[in-house]
């Protein structure tokens, strides 16, 4: 009677046994001996079952996957003890079938190919055995990147653990075995080979007739779609993982100024780093036609940047090159893999697109490893004062380096702006930096998408809609993939009251960019400040049942039950998110309004305290005050707001929101919004 059920698989075996034993018979019966010992102990005392023994080597499944990687941490420490045994060890979480004694399942065979690449010393893990133990601190690990696994139809994100004493095989030497194992690069014996050699030339005949009959007339059916996966990092330095990173930024910002293709947001392409989803359902779920991916392998001055474009209908490959450059030369190879991209995708580019595809930003590597540094400060999530501050410096360094060099200038203005942003510096301070360093990139370069839409950030936080509003249609005349563009138009619309519109600039960002939350976030923040409460909750409860704790929408929603006077709504929504909750002013309006004073004040004395020392934003304040129903003291914050200027996203809560609708009619309010030119 067969038994299914999930259980962490591992395999093991001892490397070079079998010629150990042509050389030594008696010291491979020893080695294999001390082997068994040593593996059923340790199997033991972690709760594990074996399964079989076979040769050198041996099956076996656990209950727990942190039961089998801990045993098979213990294994390799005790097997690299003098005298030392050269073991490899695979492991795999997934559903296996028990007949008896035999064991079988689609989880078997992939821990043995897994197996199959450890060097000696080391415990290879699958991506689905690292989610269930990332956590744990115990455990260090980390990837040897993306292979392909014999008889495993897409290759798998693998790990090896690292803890004391283990060893970590070469990337490059795993993705080579892996090929290997596959018969990639193998020569085959003569006969085979010229058995299959009529075959094949016939198979890929027929083939080249169905691609020219069908793949043609597929890829001239538009609309055409593109998501650039990241690139995975070959190189044997983890820290160059910002160079793979910002390979696949720019290859995207290059697709993305072609009007005729839809070119996916990088926010949602991360979201597919290191894994190992089939490319059929990663494209199905960014509404891609095409897939492109690859690696980037960097030594001293030298890269290799391996691509595939894919046809994501067939899961077939399109075109598939390796580049073996100089490191100056990557942004030539950009050019390059863009320009054929467009090509084999038979789609429609204008002169002025492919002029703008062409240029190349800088010829100074090292100004263009600042710069890639640079922008990897900026992506990183917390947007923390040393992270934009690091960021300022690298972009810096780029522009000694290069001074002409434009997008260096717009790294730096996005790194002042996002001071302002994040509230980690007044936009009165933040903004004119950026304005300088964004009106110089234009200078330097008239025809960059990134500056106008920068510029259009920047006059927005100026309260100068209709230059705003230029430079972002000019950012899209340019580059008409950018989501954030669109986001900025729809914080444009929101301020000036045009609720269909701005909802419709978030929703074509969210096309864009489908995995990232923030533009649903945007979308509730609008019908909040809308008043329209009900369609705010109905966005909120979808967005929410696949992502149901993220940050932002539940701010939002909290918001959303302010408006509506359920106060201690809000705080249960409020107290679900896993930040701020000391500092969030909202809540702290929150308890104002119940009359629960002491909370509302812990929350006001920690800004208050904390704005002495770094930059709170005054609008925080004004509204804790507001929600205390001490006016003066509001106005006097919301006068400091004014001065320092107010973010683009938070500014429609002063001007339309329900927390300041109370002081709208006094006149020391209107006073302040005309004076500062609200």
């Amino acid at each position: 009677m067969s038994n299914r059920q999930l259980a962490a698989i591992m395999f093991t075996d001892i490397e070079g046994y079998t010629a150990l034993m042509q050389k030594d018979e008696q010291l491979a019966i020893q080695m294999r001996t001390r082997h068994r010992d040593i593996f059923n102990s340790i199997t033991e005392k972690h709760h594990g079952k074996i399964l079989q023994y076979y040769g050198d080597g041996t099956l076996s499944i656990f209950n727990s996957v942190v039961d089998a990687v801990s045993c098979g941490v213990e294994l390799q420490q005790s097997f690299l003890a003098a005298p030392e045994i050269p073991v490899r060890i695979g492991i795999h979480s997934g559903d296996i079938t028990l007949l008896g004694d035999e064991i079988a399942g689609d989880g078997v065979n992939i821990a043995s190919r897994i197996e199959s690449l450890a060097g000696p010393g080391s415990v290879l893990i699958s991506r689905r055995v690292y989610d269930e133990i990332k956590n744990h601190s115990k455990f260090n690990v980390v990837s040897v990147g993306r292979v392909p696994l014999k008889n495993v139809r897409n290759p798998m994100v693998i790990y090896a653990l690292a803890n004391q004493g283990l060893k970590i095989p070469d990337r490059s030497k795993v993705r080579k075995m892996a090929l290997h194992k596959m018969g990639v690069g193998s020569t085959g014996k003569r006969v085979l080979m010229s058995a299959l050699i009529l075959f094949i030339l016939t198979f890929l005949y027929g083939v080249f007739l169905y691609i020219n009959q069908n793949r043609t007339s597929e890829i001239e059916q538009g609309p055409k779609s593109i998501a650039v996966l990241p690139f995975v990092n070959l190189s044997n330095d983890p820290s160059q993982e910002y160079f793979s990173d910002g390979m696949t930024a720019d290859l995207l910002s290059q697709l993305a100024k072609i009007k005729d293709l839809r070119v996916v947001s990088r926010t949602s392409v991360m979201h597919y780093k290191n894994t190992d989803k089939p490319l059929k359902v990663i494209a199905g779920e960014l509404n891609a036609t095409h897939i492109l991916e690859g690696s980037v392998r960097r030594h001293d001055n030298q890269v290799r940047i391996a691509v595939n474009l894919i046809d994501a209908s067939t899961d077939s490959p399109i075109w598939s090159v390796d580049f073996d450059r100089d490191i100056k030369d990557v942004l030539q190879v950009q050019r390059e893999v863009s320009l054929e991209v467009v090509k084999l995708l038979k789609t429609n580019v204008t002169e002025a697109e492919r002029t703008r595809v062409e240029k190349i930003a800088t010829t100074n590597e090292q100004a263009y490893d600042f710069y890639q540094k640079g922008q990897n400060q900026i992506r990183r999530t917390e947007g923390t004062v040393n992270q934009l501050n690091e960021a300022v410096r690298l972009f810096e360094e780029a522009i000694k380096l290069d001074p002409n060099f434009s997008l260096a200038y717009v790294g730096l203005a996005d790194a002042y702006l996002s001071h302002a942003s994040w509230g980690r510096i007044s936009p009165s301070k933040a903004i004119p930096k950026a304005r300088a360093a964004a009106h110089r990139a234009q200078e330097l370069d008239d025809q960059l998408g990134e500056s106008y839409q920068t510029l259009g950030a920047i006059y927005l936080h100026q309260q100068d809609h209709e230059t705003a509003a230029l430079y972002l249609h000019k950012a899209l005349d340019i580059s008409p993939n950018y989501a954030e563009t669109y986001s900025w138009l729809g914080k444009l619309n929101l301020l000036q009251g045009n609720l269909d519109a701005a909802v419709g600039f978030f929703r074509k960002a969210q096309e864009l960019d489908p995995m990232s939350t923030i533009y649903t976030g945007y979308i509730i923040w609008s019908y909040y400040i809308n008043g329209e409460y009900e369609k705010a909750i109905e966005v909120s409860e979808e967005v929410l049942v696949d992502h149901p704790t993220d940050s932002f929408v539940l701010w939002s929603l909290a918001n959303v039950y302010i408006g509506k006077q359920e106060q201690f709504k809000a705080i249960e929504i409020f107290k679900r998110r896993s930040i701020g909750t000391n500092t969030n002013w909202a809540m702290g309006y929150a308890y104002g309004r119940l009359g629960m004073y002491d909370e509302a004040r812990k929350i006001l004395d920690y800004n208050l305290k904390k704005a002495k020392d770094d930059y709170v934003p005054a609008m925080m304040i004004s509204a804790i005050y507001l929600g205390l129903n001490e006016r003066d003291k509001a106005l006097l914050w919301l006068e400091k707001a004014i001065e320092e200027g107010i973010a683009p996203i938070m500014l429609p809560e002063v001007i339309m929101g329900p927390k300041f609708g109370p002081i709208r009619s006094d006149p020391r309010y209107q006073e302040l919004m005309a004076k500062g030119n609200v």
